[in-house]
């Protein structure tokens, strides 16, 4: 979880390679009405979206995380500073939850939905 979140501080997409389960029908959900299904489509999306991301400072807090046997849910929070296109942002409480399944050899992750509470 630290690895992804952290794909945008450390601008390496590189890393999304062994994190992301590869399974064709895996979803990703994020803010707005952004839906990306499938390893190739979350890869290229994240991919792009980075170049735009500089200065990227991420705090995350609250995180759960339950476990039984290969498959894994959390929940987290997080603080979100950056800048795009020249426009500082600052994102506060973004909620995470998402699902990793234990496979190959490590937890990858199969399910991730990102939004902003109602301000």
């Amino acid at each position: 979880m630290d690895a992804f979140v952290n794909v945008y501080v450390d601008k390496e997409d590189k890393i999304l390679d062994n994190i992301i389960s590869h399974d064709p029908d895996i979803v990703f959900y994020t803010f707005g009405t952004t839906t990306m299904k499938g390893y190739k489509s979350i890869r290229k999306t994240i991919s792009k979206s980075i170049e735009k991301v500089e200065d990227s400072d991420i705090n995350v807090r609250d995180r759960k995380v339950k476990i039984d046997g290969d498959i894994a849910w959390f929940s987290q929070r997080a603080d979100w500073n950056y800048d795009w296109d020249n426009q500082r942002i600052e994102a506060k409480g973004i909620r995470m939850t998402g699902v990793l399944r234990n496979q190959d050899g490590g937890w990858k992750i199969v399910q991730w939905h990102t939004s902003m509470p109602q301000r």
